[in-house]
C-alpha cells in the first residue's frame, strides 16, 4: 500500500499470495516491489509491517541479520530506508497477551 506523506492518498500496489511464503521469498517480493514503485517515480521512504514471524524474519534479512530501524535503500544507496513495525498491531498483541493470561497472586503474569 502506497501512502502519501505530503499528499493524502492510499494506493494498493499489488496483491500477492503469501501462504507458506518464506522470509527469503518475501524479501525478493519486497525488493521487487520497491524497485518497481521507485521506477514509476514514487519514493519509498519507509516499510511498515506487523510483527508476524515471517515479516520479522524478512526485516532481519533486509537488515543483514540484525534488526535495525534504518538500512541502506536498495534502489538508491545514498538514501536511507526506514523500517518499522505497526504499533497498532503490537499494542493489540500485548493487550491480547494480558487478556489470555491469569495474573498470579503477586501480580506476575
Amino acid at each position: 500500500l502506497l501512502n502519501g506523506l505530503s499528499v493524502t492518498y492510499k494506493i494498493p500496489v499489488a496483491y500477492f499470495f503469501v501462504k507458506n511464503l518464506s522470509a527469503e521469498d518475501q524479501l525478493k517480493t519486497v525488493l521487487y516491489t520497491i524497485r518497481t514503485v521507485e521506477s514509476l517515480g514514487f519514493k519509498v521512504i519507509r516499510l511498515v509491517t506487523d510483527n508476524h514471524k515471517v515479516n520479522v524474519l524478512t526485516m532481519k534479512h533486509l537488515c543483514g541479520g540484525q534488526l535495525a530501524p534504518v538500512v541502506q535503500h536498495p534502489v538508491d544507496p545514498t538514501r536511507p530506508l526506514f523500517l518499522s513495525f505497526d504499533y497498532c498491531h503490537i499494542l493489540k498483541n500485548v493487550r491480547s497477551q494480558f487478556l489470555d493470561r491469569d495474573l498470579g497472586p503477586s501480580q506476575e503474569i
